[in-house]
């Protein structure tokens, strides 16, 4: 899927904002991923350092990597090689708001579309009782 769709992958100029303005980005940014544990899509540790009991949510983002570029920090992230690249940014919040200054972006939740950009995410304790 990623192969195919590679040359169409566009950068949108994006705010986001972490803990209700205790830190703000501006990026164009190409992909975004929140998550409150460290795997996604079997297997793949995009948020290395996500703990599901920690109350922080882990944003990944892949900025200014449009075509191939994106690729190579799709590679990166699998490698768990992505403190150290000016194209990717990992952060820790309790709270992201993202906006899009560009066009409409889509989010997805398990890879099913949602909604469009703005969207905001936030840990809600205690929500989820699990029986066993």
């Amino acid at each position: 899927m990623i192969i195919s769709t590679l040359p169409s992958y566009q950068s949108n100029q994006c705010e986001i904002v972490l803990d209700n303005g205790r830190k703000k980005i501006k990026t164009n940014m190409t992909m975004a991923i929140v998550a409150n544990g460290s795997y996604i899509a079997g297997g793949f540790q995009p948020a290395y350092n996500a703990k599901i009991a920690d109350g922080f949510l882990d944003l990944v983002i892949v900025n200014d990597s449009g075509s191939l570029k994106f690729l190579t920090s799709l590679i990166d992230i699998k490698r768990e090689n992505h403190s150290d690249k000016t194209n990717l940014i990992y952060e820790q919040a309790k709270n992201i708001t993202m906006v899009s200054l560009d066009r409409e972006v889509t989010v997805t939740s398990d890879g099913e579309p949602i909604g469009i950009l703005p969207a905001s995410f936030r840990i809600h304790k205690h929500i989820l009782n699990i029986m066993i």
